[in-house]
């Protein structure tokens, strides 16, 4: 982000990994596509799919559902609150402390395991 008052604001496109068409997705391609993207923003789905592969997924209907409908939303969140703890400038407020102690720890272990 430029700081406020720059001239002119940058904007940045954010590709969380795959791009693939929905109604193949959701039909199965799921199975079978690459697994995409920066992996410190992956859900633990995507994490049990790279390990054990999709007959693993296919055993918690709850892991599983995360990883056909709910991939880019856990990244854009990730990604969300990375902007709010690391854009911010002067003291943190109190009320948001754990917020940015939580991100603190998410991000040492994202960047040191990968």
């Amino acid at each position: 982000l430029p700081p406020c008052g720059a001239a002119k604001p940058r904007f940045t496109l954010i590709d969380f990994g795959l791009a693939t068409e929905t109604a193949g997705w959701r039909g199965g391609d799921w199975k079978t596509k690459d697994i995409g993207g920066d992996c410190r923003y992956w859900p633990v789905s995507s994490w049990k799919l790279f390990m054990f592969g999709y007959r693993y997924l296919q055993q918690d209907q709850q892991v599983l559902t995360e990883y056909i409908h709910n991939l880019d939303t856990h990244s854009l969140v990730l990604t969300c609150v990375q902007l709010l703890v690391e854009a911010c400038s002067g003291q943190i407020p109190e009320r948001c402390r754990a917020l940015e102690l939580a991100w603190q720890k998410y991000w040492e272990d994202a960047v040191r395991f990968w």
